[in-house]
């Protein structure tokens, strides 16, 4: 069942299209869920193959500082541990 976040993302972006194709003859898109998508993933692979990809800097930029500097923290019974550094190249969210 589709969350009212991802409706209003979905809303947010047709109607971002769709005001880029009143004045372009075509608009690209690329919408990547990333929730869950890179847990498990090596990172510094990842960065590998978008740095062979044709895309701008800023993009590539981007990327490489959304995977860069987590932390971990585990939950247990209502108690929480402290944030962990996570130097490995991989990483997933605090429950």
């Amino acid at each position: 069942m589709a969350t009212v976040t991802s409706i209003v993302t979905v809303t947010f972006i047709l109607h971002t299209v769709t005001n880029l194709l009143t004045t372009n003859p075509h608009v690209t898109v690329l919408a990547i869920d990333l929730s869950k998508a890179f847990d498990t993933v090596r990172h510094y692979k990842l960065m590998e193959k978008y740095a062979m990809l044709d895309i701008p800097d800023n993009i590539y930029n981007w990327l490489v500082a959304y995977f860069s500097g987590h932390s971990h923290c585990t939950t247990y019974r209502g108690q929480m541990s402290d944030h962990l550094h996570i130097p490995s190249s991989s990483f997933g969210a605090c429950r």
